[in-house]
């Protein structure tokens, strides 16, 4: 005997919806399209945190853990476009909260790095084409109120363990993933 789904016809909206965000965001990111800056939704193509489309969401303060879009520091910037880490000037960072005011962070002997005692990973000294990183110096550090320390899900991210912490100011939105892929 054959089984027949029928779905309703809003159902059958959702799954278009869903599947037409699909071919876009996969479109997306074989083409690396560039979206123009507006503040509702996002899109990462770097592997800081999964690929995919961020949406803004409200949010009164930032919370460790959180996912947030920012306009990094101009010289953190400057190197980035200089080592090809991005193409161009006009790009906001995807990152996340790893730390907030008054949160701990150290980089101890061989490069181990540390948020509130936790291991994070590692700090390297050269990037993936063997080119000496920014170091901070080893010891122990404390978020300064109104700064938060940027990292990424994967220890081979360009984020706060190279070029430490960020004036919250700077930070455009809070966003959580709607479509990513890993």
């Amino acid at each position: 005997m054959r089984h027949r789904y029928s779905f309703t016809i809003q159902q059958k909206i959702w799954i278009g919806v869903v599947f037409l965000i699909a071919i876009l965001a996969l479109f997306a990111d074989i083409c690396h399209w560039q979206f123009p800056q507006q503040d509702i939704l996002f899109y990462n193509q770097t592997a800081s945190l999964p690929r995919g489309i961020y949406l803004r969401i409200p949010a009164a303060t930032i919370e460790r853990g959180d996912i947030v879009v920012y306009d990094p520091p101009e010289e953190v910037l400057d190197f980035a476009v200089q080592r090809g880490y991005t193409k161009h000037k006009d790009v906001r960072f995807l990152k996340r909260v790893g730390a907030v005011a008054g949160d701990a962070y150290s980089i101890g002997e061989h490069g181990v790095f540390c948020i509130n005692g936790a291991y994070i990973g590692e700090v390297r000294e050269l990037d993936s084409k063997d080119r000496p990183l920014p170091q901070l110096a080893q010891g122990d550090y404390v978020v300064s109120d109104g700064m938060f320390l940027p990292i990424a899900d994967t220890t081979r991210s360009f984020d706060g363990r190279y070029t430490g912490t960020v004036p919250i100011t700077r930070i455009r939105a809070v966003v959580i993933p709607v479509f990513t892929q890993w």
